[in-house]
């Protein structure tokens, strides 16, 4: 049996970066951040944060 995923919206610093399917918040923040370490070095994992979107849309991204 499966294991259910979620939308979860992924902030940095309390600035929207993306929607993300995942099985848990850690999941999508972890996502997120590898997505996008490579071009912005400065970022950190710490100042990440992910709520559970329950009208959640797949199609919105935002960049740092």
């Amino acid at each position: 049996m499966k294991e259910k995923q979620h939308y979860f919206r992924v902030r940095y610093a309390t600035k929207f970066i993306e929607i993300v399917l995942a099985h848990s918040k850690w999941e999508a923040i972890d996502k997120v951040y590898s997505k996008n370490i490579d071009q912005y070095k400065w970022i950190k994992r710490s100042k990440f944060t992910a709520v559970r979107d329950y009208n959640g849309t797949p199609n919105f991204k935002y960049y740092l």
